[in-house]
């Protein structure tokens, strides 16, 4: 742990703590129960926003590329769509998410009982006074972390909602598995990491002097790129775009070639990549020089959770090295605070 702590100033050693609880958020979901009967369901709306709805989009595309014949609906909204034949799943981690109780809210008002998911907050109780299904995560106890940041949770949550649509959906067995492997392989990741700590500083010096960043993930590993895009603008406050493969192929590469000066693509790259997405790793290869990419690889030998989980990691860990390298604390998010303030203006408490 002393490794990554050398990486920042004191300042962030909070958040660097939060990182390193990776294995320990994934291992306290694999053990969690749930706790609340789950009907079988060939059609699941998901709602949530922030880290939360996030989390919906990882279940979405694991799932889609899997070959679940499920349809999956990830709104990230104060309302959803109104489907008879949906089962409806709604999560705020804090449980204080105003958007997501209004949408539960519409939910019950037309007659549907939404699944409630969150670690208790608002939702909690009123999901409790409405007799709705709730079911409460419970985050262990981490080290040198008084309360853990609500973005910090989601490899909690991407494995504990990867039980709940596992066992919707029929793939238990096969998600159980890959689950346990993709956490051996961030356990790998840490112990990699923090021998090559040079690996991780010069990553994060070019990313964070870079004069633009464009994330690049594929059309199956969507949240990831999504993901880091989002930390860069939590912890680092800094500003990037991302996309993914094909869709970007066929508009924003025409910019990113014509506009190559102080631009950065960091791509996240899979063995498990088709041959279709490999043709677009050599376009990439072809059109930008080496000292304009960063590449993060995962040696997958197939899709599994390995692919979505394993490269959070080192985006998670960068993001806190990037803020500390431009002076700046990466817990507070104040801007997010104001957001939530000003939703208790809009949205009646329960």
């Amino acid at each position: 742990m002393q490794e990554f702590l050398n990486l920042v100033s004191e300042k962030n050693h909070n958040m660097i703590y939060e990182v390193l609880a990776t294995p320990l958020l994934i291992e306290s979901a694999l053990s969690s129960k749930i706790e609340v009967e789950l009907p079988k369901s060939d059609r699941i709306i998901f709602a949530g926003i922030g880290t939360s709805g996030l989390t919906g989009e990882f279940m979405k595309t694991y799932f889609t590329n899997i070959g679940s014949e499920a349809t999956i609906e990830v709104y990230r909204a104060p309302k959803v769509p109104k489907r008879k034949d949906a089962l409806y799943v709604t999560f705020s981690y804090s449980g204080t998410t105003l958007e997501i109780l209004n949408a539960i809210r519409d939910l019950r008002e037309h007659g549907y009982k939404p699944i409630v998911v969150s670690k208790g907050g608002y939702l909690e109780k009123y999901a409790t006074k409405h007799n709705l299904p709730f079911i409460k995560m419970k985050i262990p106890v981490i080290e040198n972390v008084t309360k853990l940041e609500t973005r910090s949770h989601l490899p909690f949550g991407i494995t504990f909602f990867a039980k709940i649509f596992a066992k919707i959906l029929g793939f238990e067995n096969r998600v159980a598995s890959e689950l346990k492997e993709a956490l051996n392989e961030i356990k790998k990741s840490i112990e990699y990491y923090s021998k090559h700590k040079e690996e991780v500083t010069l990553m994060a010096k070019k990313l964070a002097q870079a004069g633009r960043l464009a994330i690049i993930a594929d059309y199956a590993t969507i949240p990831v790129a999504r993901r880091f895009r989002n930390q860069l603008g939590e912890n680092s406050k800094r500003i990037a775009q991302w996309d993914y493969f094909p869709e970007m192929g066929h508009n924003l590469l025409c910019s990113l070639i014509e506009e190559k000066e102080g631009l950065l693509l960091f791509i996240f790259r899979r063995k498990s990549a088709n041959d279709i997405v490999k043709k677009y790793y050599e376009v990439i290869d072809a059109s930008f020089s080496s000292e304009q990419i960063i590449n993060v690889n995962v040696n997958d030998e197939k899709y599994s959770w390995r692919t979505l989980m394993e490269p959070i990691f080192i985006g998670d860990l960068l993001s806190i090295i990037i803020a500390d390298i431009l002076n700046r604390e990466a817990k507070p998010i104040k801007q997010v605070d104001i957001v939530k303030t000003k939703m208790k203006e809009a949205v009646p408490l329960p």
